[in-house]
């Protein structure tokens, strides 16, 4: 029994660890994907079109 109570705290950790691990990374990586949708628009359209959208999603990335 003691053994299984251990075993659930030791796995309980690393996944409270991994969690928080994943959930830092978050912003940076929504952020870097604004920026490459931005890059993306901007090919197609113009760069105040694009802007709006890129504003929106920076405030967005951000507040993750």
């Amino acid at each position: 029994m003691a053994l299984m109570r251990a075993l659930r705290l030791i796995i309980a950790v690393f996944g409270l660890a991994c969690a928080v691990e994943v959930a830092s990374a978050a912003p940076a990586d929504s952020c870097r994907l604004c920026r490459e949708s931005q890059q993306a628009c901007i090919k197609n359209h113009s760069k105040d079109a694009c802007r709006n959208e890129f504003d929106i999603c920076i405030k967005h990335c951000r507040r993750s």
